[in-house]
């Protein structure tokens, strides 16, 4: 250790008063900026379980692929789970009211998939077999067909074809252009009313119908759902494994851990994340400045001494700043812990306000995340550097005679210290 930061440890431990409470700032700094980033990290976590709980956690979709294709995704080393469906086809919606939605799409769920896929119940039960389905709200709300437990709906299943193009539900329907080629006849026993699956989109042409698939059935078209161990690699597992095949991400989960394609909604998220950040940074600047700018007043005799004996301006500033870790090293751990058990009784208060609002059956609780807590932790380390760099720059550029004579600490005119008679007479 140099002298230089010997002399400043023991100017720390002669000032026990004024070191104290400059912790104490750290402390209040680092525990407010930890706080915010674990609040953000535990809301996300929680709109991403709610959202997996509506949507199903899987990252990934792929569409229309064999099953060859569907065996090669389960080894693979990144994976944790992997769900299909099988396409089993279309069928013409009779008396069907939405233009754009003149189809029943009749999808065979394996066992898997009905586990990682959500279906919400609203009567009935679910498939057993492959002759009994489920029929969502939306075909009575939209499509203007109702069904209801009972029913025996009997079906000319096919595919829709744009000239030799196999459509999809990701492909529109191409009105007066595409075609449906039956291929089989097919009856349905109808056993449960449910509200529209997560992954059936709005934009799709047939509205998604539930059965079960049958073990003997090898369907050579399906649709398979990844759910990886590390989801930030799903952008990159995706290109790298999909080959000709199409994919789709789940949005609804991955905008949650910034990891969705929707560029506006992660600037509106990494902005208003930073914004809060910034806030904290400035405050606590001011607050920990104050602090190193009288310890700088109470070493202005010092520097110049130092100073004169040929200590340069880096010497001096470097002094300052090793104070300034020295102080963080003490205040920053305890105010990570202060700040993760400040939010932690926090979020316990406002759990429940959020689970009657939002989701019902999500519980709201404290997540501590390991690369928030580094953030928190380095930017308490530039808030305090900063806060002991100005006034340690202003002291390493006072003349070497002023610092001694200390004349430029106070500097008071005549002229600018008016007081009236009245104050005269009281005082």
């Amino acid at each position: 250790m140099n002298i230089f930061n010997k002399v400043t440890l023991q100017g720390m431990k002669k000032s026990k008063t004024r070191t104290i409470v400059t912790v104490i700032g750290v402390i209040l700094s680092a525990a407010m900026i930890t706080a915010v980033a674990t609040l953000g990290v535990s809301l996300l976590n929680y709109l991403a379980k709610g959202a997996a709980q509506t949507y199903g956690g899987w990252h990934v979709e792929y569409l229309n692929v064999n099953s060859s294709f569907a065996k090669e995704r389960t080894h693979d080393n990144e994976v944790a789970n992997t769900a299909t469906f099988e396409n089993i086809g279309y069928a013409k919606l009779d008396g069907g009211q939405n233009p754009k939605r003149p189809y029943l799409f009749i999808a065979g769920f394996s066992k898997e998939a009905f586990d990682t896929l959500p279906i919400t119940m609203v009567s009935g039960r679910l498939p057993k077999n492959n002759g009994e389905i489920l029929v969502p709200l939306s075909v009575e709300a939209s499509g203007g067909v109702q069904s209801t437990v009972g029913d025996t709906l009997s079906l000319a299943v096919g595919s829709r074809m744009n000239g030799n193009k196999n459509l999809s539900q990701q492909n529109p329907y191409i009105s007066g252009k595409e075609t449906l080629m039956k291929k089989a006849k097919k009856t349905y026993k109808v056993v449960g009313i449910c509200q529209k699956p997560g992954f059936d989109e709005s934009s799709a042409p047939g509205y998604t119908l539930i059965t079960k698939t049958d073990a003997q059935d090898k369907a050579d078209s399906l649709n398979l759902f990844v759910t990886l161990k590390n989801p930030r690699g799903v952008h990159a597992y995706a290109s790298s494994t999909a080959q000709s095949n199409s994919y789709v991400f789940n949005d609804n989960v991955l905008r949650f851990m910034g990891l969705s394609n929707n560029k506006l909604f992660n600037t509106i998220l990494y902005s208003i994340g930073g914004i809060l950040v910034a806030l904290v940074m400035v405050g606590s600047i001011f607050l920990i400045y104050n602090s190193f700018n009288i310890s700088m007043n109470e070493r202005t005799h010092q520097f110049g001494i130092l100073s004169s004996v040929g200590a340069t301006a880096r010497q001096l500033r470097n002094s300052v700043l090793f104070e300034g870790l020295c102080i963080g090293a003490i205040g920053i751990p305890i105010g990570v812990i202060v700040g993760i058990g400040s939010i932690g009784l926090v979020i316990s208060g406002v759990a429940k306000n959020f689970e009657n609002v939002m989701y019902s059956n999500v519980h709201f609780t404290l997540t501590v995340s390991v690369p928030a807590i580094v953030i928190a932790a380095a930017v308490s380390i530039v808030t305090i550097l900063i806060s002991a760099y100005i006034p340690a720059r202003k002291a390493a550029s006072t003349p070497v005679m002023e610092s001694i004579r200390q004349t430029n600490d106070v500097k008071v005119e005549s002229k600018a210290v008016k007081t009236s008679k009245l104050a005269q007479r009281i005082y």
